[in-house]
């Protein structure tokens, strides 16, 4: 009798110290450390959160942990419910998370004018009178976030955040000191600006906060591929400052009225050059939504050009089927496996569409997807594709001289391309097929002049082969036919024949 009366006072003493403790039937998740199992389910809940708030049950299917905690957490509490047919987030109006989300929607009332962190919300609601357990906790936030995310700007590491990504959310839940939350209103000044705004940008459905007026704009920025958010060559000046702007932005607020005026350009923006900014920051817009297609398009220039194929009217479909029509098989005469080979190999592939096939070719250039590129990867991928292309020239020169022997005789023989490239002057070069009975009397020559080299330093033995190639190449292909001709006519004598 005194343990049960022991046990109701202490009960009646824990009731009056957490007279606001929520009641959430879900002994999994409300625990201060849940099981793994249990975490693994509330992280699936999280993320169901944010990308399917307008679904009943938030689109969870069947019977997992998670759909137990959402039914316990949410539905229950009222935080997520159907009006007019449609599912949302809202205010709790009864039961027993309505105190706790009074004093949540207090604490946001404080961070109006600086931004706080949810470890100190956590401080506040692990106590008396709230006691709330620690395994509950990100999904309260959430949920105060989704309600009110018109008016909260999140942060992580003062990197504001229009949008929470599963990686972010990830990182919300193991480290949530370096998120920060702002509640943010437009008055005097910044309001009157804020509706010039609005007009200029939103002639439709104008947002009535600044959260709502920025977001879509940072999270175009956001979800920039990662060459167009690197890129230091391929963007004007104030597309570039426009995209770091959203780097250093403090708060949606100063982006939205200091930030991106000042990257494009202006120190103050008012009712005499709203149009003008508002002009200035969509040609910006514009510019980095197209800057990764124009760096293809350029690439497929590059391509073209490299290979001294007329780009004018040619799509990337009729490009591709030149190239395979000239260099199918040309691997063949190579035994660079690794480089020059593999590159004819892509050059020539004839599986996949267009573009995957350009974005094939880049990856081997520049050893990196395109959409990843620093400028150092379009450099070098540039680079490679001249090497290459030269190389592939010369392949497609010993190819046409093999093909045109091989039409006019039956026995074996040799191609060779000599090449003299000279400071100042074009480069020469000239493709031979050496059949067997030119390789024997080349031979007794050969002999000879090696005779004569040998005497000579390796050094000097190379310059004599260079000036002479050189020299012979120039001689070979500046005199005509008609002039060679006449050269080589032997010289009639006059004689005495009675």
């Amino acid at each position: 009798s005194n343990k049960r009366h022991l046990q109701h006072k202490l009960s009646s003493i824990i009731k009056v110290f957490f007279k606001f403790t929520p009641v959430i039937k879900n002994e999994l998740i409300n625990r201060t450390k849940p099981s793994s199992q249990a975490m693994g389910g509330r992280n699936k809940l999280l993320y169901a959160m944010i990308t399917h708030p307008d679904k009943e049950d938030l689109g969870i299917e069947k019977f997992p942990a998670e759909k137990s905690m959402y039914r316990a957490i949410l539905k229950e509490t009222g935080l997520h419910t159907k009006l007019d047919g449609k599912w949302f987030f809202t205010h709790p109006k009864k039961g027993s998370v309505v105190e706790l989300w009074q004093v949540m929607g207090r604490f946001l009332q404080t961070t109006e004018k600086k931004a706080r962190s949810f470890d100190e919300l956590s401080n506040i609601l692990t106590k008396p009178p709230y006691g709330i357990k620690e395994g509950l906790l990100p999904v309260f936030y959430l949920a105060l976030y989704l309600v009110n995310k018109d008016e909260i700007a999140l942060y992580e590491n003062k990197r504001y955040l229009p949008s929470l990504s599963k990686e972010e959310l990830e990182r919300f839940v193991k480290t949530p000191k370096v998120f920060t939350f702002q509640l943010f209103r437009i008055e005097g000044l910044n309001a009157s600006l804020f509706r010039h705004y609005t007009h200029a940008f939103f002639p439709d459905k104008k947002p009535s906060t600044v959260i709502q007026a920025i977001k879509p704009l940072a999270q175009f920025i956001g979800n920039l591929n990662e060459y167009t958010q690197k890129t230091t060559t391929g963007l004007s000046k104030k597309a570039k400052a426009l995209r770091n702007a959203f780097n250093l932005a403090s708060s949606p607020e100063a982006l939205l009225f200091e930030g991106i005026p000042h990257a494009l350009g202006y120190k103050k923006v008012d009712e005499t050059n709203l149009e003008g900014y508002a002009d200035t920051l969509k040609t910006a817009i514009q510019e980095l939504k197209y800057a990764y297609d124009k760096l293809l398009q350029q690439q497929q220039q590059f391509l073209a050009n490299a290979f001294r194929i007329n780009t004018k009217d040619l799509s990337l479909a009729e490009l591709r089927i030149q190239l395979r029509g000239r260099y199918k098989g040309l691997e063949h005469y190579t035994v660079d496996i690794d480089g020059l080979k593999a590159f004819v190999l892509r050059l020539t592939h004839k599986t996949g569409n267009d573009e995957q096939w350009l974005q094939n070719l880049l990856m081997f250039l520049g050893n990196r997807v395109s959409e990843k590129w620093k400028d150092s990867h379009q450099a070098r991928a540039e680079l490679r594709l001249s090497e290459y292309s030269k190389r592939i020239l010369d392949l497609e020169a010993l190819r046409l001289e093999s093909e045109k022997t091989a039409k006019v005789t039956n026995e074996a023989f040799d191609v060779i391309l000599l090449k003299s490239l000279k400071r100042g002057e074009k480069e020469r070069t000239e493709v031979i097929a050496i059949k067997k009975e030119t390789h024997k009397v080349a031979h007794t020559i050969k002999e000879k002049l090696q005779a004569s080299l040998n005497k000579e330093t390796k050094d000097l033995q190379l310059a004599i082969l260079a000036e002479l190639v050189d020299e012979f190449l120039q001689d070979y292909q500046t005199t005509s036919p008609a002039n060679a001709k006449k050269k080589h006519r032997p010289k009639l004598k006059k004689v005495n024949n009675g």
